[in-house]
């Protein structure tokens, strides 16, 4: 269990100075940086900066979920607003509707005008903050849980036999989102999120319906790829909100270490006895984790409170993920459908602005998400004592001395039947993890982490010895 633990939670914020050591990606990605920043004459406060755009896509995503953009329904209605037959579960009154083509296109240029904008990006984070009223929280309540239900429909209508577009359905699946509870402090964020997310869901099926097959559903596509692109950039443009939304995308990946000696690292920790726990070493990295530790934190959302580093509220905690399944799950609903459509070398230039951290914020969605739908009372545990054991992460205080201490957990956390319950000894669905991470970091990374995974993954490479090690066969 020990390295399982190390495994999950470390090996993330190690990768994150893989992707922030070259000096070209951090140059280039400076150079991102620099084309959202301020202006010196708004900065200084001597110009006042044009809040035109932020202020439209604020009075857009207010009225979202009421009026006009939410129906009333009752238990065991049928609806097709999302493009498929789905039936109202127990307790949804309200339910946020797919925006018209028109309206979708005015929201999102205003966000991303906003987005633009140093200025307008604060105040629009601010403004997203804010709680919304009963109203709108019941509507998004009940779109959450349409929503879960129609990914499960639109599975069913992709084929019975699961091996008939599987990757579809295992794309499609991962953009289900965590239920809201009843006392989960629902805000503008989380409305806008849900609004994009049934947009993209929508869209699909619509274009998963235009163009299909004689064999149904998921079929035609090979002779309709021009048609998928609007998908892939629904997604791209839904992953970059929710990367905004999380945090993520104003965490600083400037630290600097050398690249050949964490790829030996790396390749060293893969190859030693497996009875050594101690396969990286913290001195190596001290200045990474230091710059990135404390930023993690912060994104996750989790506080010092009473000693314990921890999510202050359950609804905290359910944002934090929800940001985190968004960023996934649409990240992969693009690459899925980019492959289907040949379009991955289009990537660079569909919405999203890649750069060489995002292979990594993906990887970190991944393990949060995996470990939140194995169990989401023992993630947070989990999570939570190991950052608390473990403070120079969060504090940016790790020294040479520095070692890993491994929390206690309860007995019950469950945590050696990881994979046995939640179904991670797959070893197909981890090796399609892993191609993710090498299409993304092929949009806007560094070519050796390329080379690493495919080598990796190969005939002669060193995934079977590792995958077993990670489900506890043969260790």
């Amino acid at each position: 269990m020990k390295r399982h633990i190390v495994l999950v939670l470390l090996v993330p914020i190690l990768a994150l100075t893989l992707i922030s050591c070259d000096g070209d990606v951090s140059s280039g990605f400076a150079k991102f940086l620099g084309n959202f920043g301020g202006n010196v004459y708004i900065d200084g406060g001597l110009v006042e900066a044009n809040k035109a755009d932020v202020k439209a896509a604020t009075s857009t995503i207010a009225g979202l979920g009421i009026g006009e953009g939410a129906k009333t329904v009752k238990e065991d209605d049928v609806i097709n607003d999302f493009g498929i037959n789905v039936t109202i579960p127990v307790g949804v009154t309200s339910v946020m509707k797919p925006q018209p083509k028109a309206d979708q296109d005015k929201l999102k240029d205003d966000l991303a005008s906003t987005l633009n904008s140093t200025q307008q990006t604060a105040e629009l984070k601010e403004e997203l903050k804010k709680p919304v009223s009963d109203e709108r929280k019941e509507a998004v309540k009940g779109t959450v849980a349409v929503f879960n239900s129609t990914i499960e429909a639109l599975k069913k209508e992709l084929g019975s036999d699961p091996n008939t577009n599987k990757d579809l359905k295992d794309a499609i699946d991962k953009l289900k989102l965590d239920e809201v509870g009843p006392g989960d402090t629902i805000t503008e964020g989380d409305v806008l999120l849900v609004q994009l997310m049934t947009n993209l869901i929508s869209n699909t099926i619509g274009t998963l319906d235009e163009v299909k097959g004689a064999d149904g559903l998921g079929s035609g596509l090979d002779d309709n790829k021009d048609k998928l692109l609007p998908i892939i950039n629904d997604a791209l443009f839904t992953a970059q909100i929710a990367e905004e939304l999380s945090g993520a995308a104003g965490i600083d990946f400037s630290g600097q270490l050398d690249l050949a000696n964490l790829l030996s690292e790396m390749n060293k920790s893969s190859r030693t006895s497996r009875d050594d726990d101690d396969d990286f070493d913290i001195a190596d990295f001290v200045g990474s984790i230091n710059n990135l530790g404390p930023e993690l934190v912060k994104m996750f959302g989790m506080k010092k409170i009473s000693g314990v580093y921890r999510w202050e509220k359950d609804g905290d905690y359910r944002q934090f993920i929800n940001t985190q399944q968004a960023y996934r799950g649409a990240l992969e609903h693009a690459l899925t459908f980019a492959e289907k459509g040949s379009h991955l070398g289009k990537l660079k230039n569909r919405g999203l602005a890649f750069d060489g951290s995002s292979a990594i914020k993906y990887l970190i969605a991944v393990v949060v998400t995996e470990l939140n739908a194995w169990e989401p009372e023992n993630t947070k545990s989990i999570i939570s004592k190991t950052i608390t054991a473990n403070e120079w992460l969060a504090t940016g205080a790790a020294t040479a001395d520095t070692e890993w201490v491994e929390p206690v957990f309860d007995e019950d956390a469950g945590f050696e039947d990881f994979g046995k319950s939640y179904g991670i000894d797959d070893a197909d669905y981890v090796k399609q993890i892993f191609t993710n991470v090498k299409r993304i970091n092929d949009v806007a990374g560094i070519k050796q982490l390329s080379d690493l995974i495919e080598e990796f993954l190969g005939v002669d490479g060193d995934f079977d010895e590792w995958f077993n090690e990670l489900i506890g066969k043969g260790v």
